[in-house]
Order: C-alpha cells, then sequence, then structure tokens
C-alpha cells in the first residue's frame, strides 16, 4: 500500500474492537475517539401488544403538511415549524434503514439494561457501531476507507 492511500486499514492494532476508545471508524475510517454507550429497554407499551411502528413516506408526507400548515397559517396554530422540521428530518432517519442515536425523544425510565449489547459513536462522522459481546454487527463490513 502506497502511503497516504486510504484504501485498506494496515494499522491493524486499531481495528475495531469493543476493547478500545479509539480505533479506525468502521464508517468513515477515521482513526478517532469512539464515545460507549449501554442500551436500555423499555417495554413498548400498547393495547393488544402491538408491533412497533415503522416510519414511512406517508408520515413524512404527513409532516410535510404540518410543516406548510405552520408556515402559512390560515388560523391561530401552535405548530412550530423548528419542531416540523425535526419530526420531518427524524422520519427521513428512520426511512434510511440504519441505527441511529436519537436523543430528542429520550425517555425517563426503561424497565432493564441490556447486556452484551452496547454501541459505540465516532467522534468524527457521528455514525454509530452496534456490538454483540465482541463482535461488531453493525456495519456488516467496513464501510470506511
Amino acid at each position: 500500500m502506497n502511503k497516504g492511500s486510504t484504501t485498506e486499514v494496515t494499522d491493524y492494532s486499531r481495528e475495531p474492537s469493543i476493547c478500545r476508545t479509539s480505533f479506525h471508524c468502521p464508517h468513515c475510517g477515521t482513526l478517532t475517539t469512539q464515545f460507549w454507550f449501554f442500551l436500555f429497554a423499555k417495554r413498548i407499551d400498547r393495547e393488544e401488544n402491538k408491533p412497533p411502528q415503522i416510519m414511512d413516506a406517508s408520515d413524512k408526507k404527513h409532516f410535510e403538511n404540518l410543516l406548510e400548515r405552520a408556515l402559512n397559517p390560515r388560523e391561530d396554530t401552535e405548530i412550530k415549524p423548528d419542531q416540523v422540521r425535526g419530526f420531518i428530518g427524524h422520519v427521513e432517519q428512520v426511512m434510511r434503514g440504519f441505527p441511529f442515536l436519537d436523543s430528542q425523544f429520550e425517555r425517563p425510565y426503561t424497565e432493564a439494561k441490556l447486556e452484551n449489547i452496547h454501541f459505540s459513536k465516532c467522534y468524527d462522522c457521528k455514525d454509530i457501531a452496534i456490538w454483540v459481546h465482541t463482535k461488531l454487527i453493525y456495519p456488516a463490513k467496513l464501510i470506511g476507507p
């Protein structure tokens, strides 16, 4: 490999590892700090124990319509455009299908800590990696340079 090339990681001591706080990010390939997180679970409390709702294009359209109403109010409305833009951004991230950290929807109570499941967040690109025990499961392979 030529000096300066980013096509492969040659510093094997800095490959992603659950035992380190700094390694080559599996998304962007940058050698940088990784922040570690525990995961907690809260049961979805719904009648009839329905499965979780996954947002799609119709949800995005709903929020775009709300934004239009907030920007052009015909009656007294409490819809805040910046809040609606935040919801649209959230729906767009959900629709990408990739895991992400969304602190906008923090919940005050959890029922259990998930053990042997952690995630790391890259200081540089802000993407997350998901780990089960010591194995990197997302991304499934190194995406970065």
